[in-house]
């Protein structure tokens, strides 16, 4: 590992440790009659500061992307030691916890040897000599966990799809961030940060773009791709003297898609 590498991982780690430490504090200010570790939103809170470690190591390993994404799941899925190691001792013991981890999916599945090896070792002594939870609060907080981890796979998968359709979109049509922006009512930031993955893309939102997936399709049956941009951008009287493209950015893409269509029938 050259110095910009482990230079990189060690930033990764001091992140990470510092999200968790922030998701810890918060916890203990609302510790009260109820278990805030048995919550849904401290549960992902503490996904996303770990995932941010696992994609550190991933890449520090020389993993490739599918590979790497295989590792993350697995190792957020066997992570709860890591969860239940920040609850009774803090920040830098949840990432080991999750190095730990991370270090047993390379293994089980044969990638990074040496690698998983030094990591494996270098945490071993740590994660056997930590006192474990109570059998009955461990369970109960592992019910949530899971629940969060299967939230998280769910929204990741979304936003594989939801980044898609913002780029088919994009190239079809000859959009800006800021164009698309306004087909959906959301602000050109808010775009970047679905296409980079920053955020998940809320339900409804996915919603919208897979019917605007579906005008797209339609249009591109009805037009050549290369010329699609051009005739959208046209004013015609079928759309009340305004482009269709004019339609589109205040998000009727189908009643586009719909008002072609029964022109070029009825034309047919």
């Amino acid at each position: 590992m050259n110095a910009m590498t482990r230079s990189s991982v060690a930033e990764a780690r001091r992140a990470a440790a510092a999200g968790l430490q922030d998701t810890r504090d918060r916890a203990l200010a609302a510790a009260g009659a109820d278990d805030p570790y048995r919550t849904l939103e401290l549960a992902s809170e503490f996904l996303g500061a770990a995932e941010a470690l696992v994609g550190a190591l991933c890449r520090d390993a020389g993993l490739d992307a599918a590979s790497a994404e295989v590792v993350t799941a697995g190792t957020l899925q066997a992570a709860f030691p890591a969860l239940a190691a920040l609850a009774a001792e803090g920040a830098d013991a949840a990432c080991r916890e999750l190095e730990h981890a991370w270090a047993g999916q390379l293994r089980a599945l044969g990638l990074a040897p040496r690698r998983a090896a030094r990591v494996a070792e270098a945490t071993a002594l740590y994660v056997a000599g930590r006192p474990r939870s109570d059998a009955e609060e461990a369970m109960a907080r592992l019910a949530v966990y899971n629940a969060a981890v299967g939230a998280w796979l769910a929204n990741r998968r979304h936003g594989d799809q939801a980044r898609r359709i913002l780029q088919r979109l994009m190239t079809a049509l000859e959009l800006s961030r800021e164009q698309l922006a306004r087909m959906f009512e959301v602000t050109a930031e808010t775009i970047r940060r679905w296409e980079y993955g920053r955020v998940n893309v809320p339900a409804q939102r996915l919603a919208e773009l897979t019917r605007a997936d579906a005008a797209v399709t339609r249009l591109l049956h009805l037009f050549l791709p290369d010329r699609l941009p051009a005739v959208v951008r046209r004013k015609a009287e079928a759309f009340g003297g305004e482009s269709a493209f004019d339609w589109m950015l205040r998000g009727r893409i189908a009643d586009v898609a719909d008002t072609y269509e029964r022109l070029l029938a009825y034309q047919g």
